[in-house]
């Protein structure tokens, strides 16, 4: 994740001719486009399982709380593999 960047989430929610429901886990990150003007808009990605995002993959779930918990669980990935990064290096010297 970039630093100043919010990531966002969202479920969407597509309801069928049918009546079936389905929730689908999403995450947004921001996007700078720029041409002759610059935009900032959010890019919309499908949450496949805890460590994955995909544009053209879509995992979706009966029931609203299955999709909040694979969010969740999103999340905590996320912030483990963060922890996992270079905070900053030292170096010592020896004679």
């Amino acid at each position: 994740m970039k630093i100043g960047m919010k990531t966002i989430y969202r479920i969407k929610v597509e309801e069928r001719i049918n009546g079936d429901v389905l929730y689908i886990p999403q995450v947004g990150h921001s996007k700078l486009t720029t041409s002759v003007y610059c935009y900032l808009f959010t890019e919309w990605y499908n949450i496949t399982d805890e460590r994955n995002h995909s544009k053209s993959l879509k995992v979706s779930y009966r029931f609203e709380n299955a999709a909040r918990q694979l969010i969740e669980n999103y999340k905590n990935q996320l912030s483990i593999e963060e922890g996992k990064e270079v905070k900053s290096v030292r170096y010592i010297d020896i004679d």
